[in-house]
């Protein structure tokens, strides 16, 4: 049949792989992407509320991004490409916002800052288990099992104390996860794959010092003008973090606007996708949607959750396996600059989470967008444990997760003034849980899309990575496999 590509789901991923795939392809080759919603953008949504003539910018989802590595230089470029470079707001790395970083422990908020002084004569015990795990992390052997839980590869390589604590708090602010559950070599892929090529994350940090630069030297530069590449140099020098100034929804809205103007895109909301039917010889995939007659494309990239992707394909049941966590976010914003600390915000680790009656941590939003006139906060509550705080998400009680949220700006710290607004999202299933074992179900998902020689492809928070740049890259890694299928110089 005649080349065209499907695209199903219109988060992040989806519009990258579709942007992408625009710039790549032929303009008389088609290419439809299916959003079962009438939002494009997923988990990123911005709202813009006015209380008593203020104007106050609501997240739902991800607020700032971060700028390295490969999958930050990736939305660079795409912020850059799509004209959106005067849009940013930078966060420079002298600011609190990318110095100070909190966690919450012992009934107070210590200041995570591990230099010798503190390691050796500091009491918080944000500290405690630092220094010998360093000290004798060089000298744990290399762990022979395929895989562990963050929790145990922290206690193992380094200290009990620093998992039950530091390990613990970036779980929560990064996966709303359960450390003792959560895979490492999935997780944190990185420090996983440092232990197993060096046997010890200091001895493998120290190759990397020297052979970094000549890493680098290796990426593609295909999407890179030289405008580009002196954009992402100097915000890389300069920033720890960027964001938006119309909030984070302009980001995927952008990707919309671009996509419409190109002739051979269609962007379709509302189309949920309820079948797929692979065909052979020449190879297929017969789309069914609700209400709509089938069609087919000889190109399909998912970008759908695990388990809307195992309905669809029954030959990749084994991904209904992979849970989801609901996290409640609570936006709040204050007449005045109400916070007794500066800085990015804090965590609350496991062993904390009883005392904050579920909650995870929280984001000084108005320190990231350089607005200490309103203070702007977002507590997120529940993630792995929700229904032992909350219950059920379709029916917890909205009034109970606000005033959780206040009680932990109250008793946390010090804020005892209302409000001036306030917003409660229920994000349910928004986060994969990268279970220990989660990698030999990707494995089997990768050998079985194998069969169908780059035709059907899987990209999404389950298989590429939770954060908005990695959504990027993937759908870019995507738009190139499916050009090189399509026999398309790239």
């Amino acid at each position: 049949m005649p080349p065209s590509v499907a695209i199903l789901g219109g988060g992040i991923a989806g519009l990258s792989t579709a942007w992408h795939l625009q710039k790549l392809l032929p303009a008389k080759i088609p290419i439809t992407l299916f959003e079962q919603s009438s939002h494009f953008g997923g988990w990123m949504e911005s709202e813009l509320v006015t209380r008593d003539g203020r104007r106050v910018l609501f997240e739902g989802g991800p607020r700032t991004l971060r700028i390295v590595g490969e999958p930050g230089k990736a939305m660079l470029e795409l912020v850059h490409s799509l004209g959106l470079a005067s849009s940013l707001k930078s966060v420079p790395k002298t600011s609190p916002a990318a110095r100070n970083r909190y966690i919450y422990r012992g009934g107070q908020i210590h200041l995570l800052n591990p230099t010798p002084f503190n390691l050796l004569f500091s009491r918080s015990p944000v500290y405690a288990g630092i220094l010998r795990g360093g000290v004798r992390e060089a000298f744990v052997r290399r762990n022979s099992a395929d895989d562990e839980s963050v929790w145990n590869f922290f206690a193992r390589r380094f200290d009990p104390r620093m998992a039950d604590t530091l390990a613990s708090a970036i779980c929560h602010g990064v996966f709303a996860g359960n450390s003792k559950e959560m895979s490492m070599r999935s997780s944190f892929g990185s420090m996983w794959a440092a232990e197993q090529r060096s046997g010890s994350l200091v001895r493998d940090t120290m190759k990397g010092v020297i052979t970094r630069s000549e890493d680098q030297a290796q990426l593609s530069n295909r999407w890179s003008s030289h405008e580009t590449a002196s954009f992402q140099k100097r915000l890389q020098q300069e920033a720890s973090v960027v964001c938006f100034d119309q909030g984070m929804g302009r980001f995927p809205a952008a990707i919309v606007q671009d996509l419409r103007k190109a002739s051979n895109v269609s962007l379709l909301g509302n189309q949920e996708v309820t079948k797929l039917e692979l065909q052979e010889g020449p190879f297929s995939t017969i789309i069914h949607t609700k209400g709509n007659q089938p069609s087919s494309f000889s190109h399909v990239v998912s970008a759908l959750p695990s388990t809307q992707l195992s309905r669809l394909l029954p030959t990749l049941a084994n991904l209904s396996h992979i849970p989801y966590t609901t996290v409640a976010v609570v936006n709040l914003a204050f007449p005045s600059n109400v916070l007794p600390i500066r800085g990015f915000g804090y965590l609350v680790p496991g062993p904390e989470l009883d005392a904050t009656g579920g909650v995870l941590g929280c984001i000084f939003d108005s320190e990231s967008h350089g607005d200490l006139e309103i203070t702007r906060c977002t507590i997120m509550a529940g993630g792995w444990a929700f229904s032992k705080y909350f219950g059920d998400p379709t029916t917890a009680d909205h009034d109970a997760i606000l005033e959780t949220a206040l009680r932990a700006m109250r008793d946390q710290l010090g804020v005892t003034v209302q409000p001036l607004s306030s917003r409660i999202l229920i994000q349910r299933d928004c986060i994969p849980q990268l279970l220990v074992g989660h990698h030999k179900k990707v494995s089997d998902v990768q050998d079985k899309l194998q069969e169908f020689q780059g035709h059907v492809q899987a990209i999404g928070a389950w298989i590429t990575g939770v954060s908005v740049n990695d959504g990027v890259l993937a759908g870019r890694t995507a738009a190139e496999q499916v050009a090189r299928s399509m026999n398309i110089e790239l």
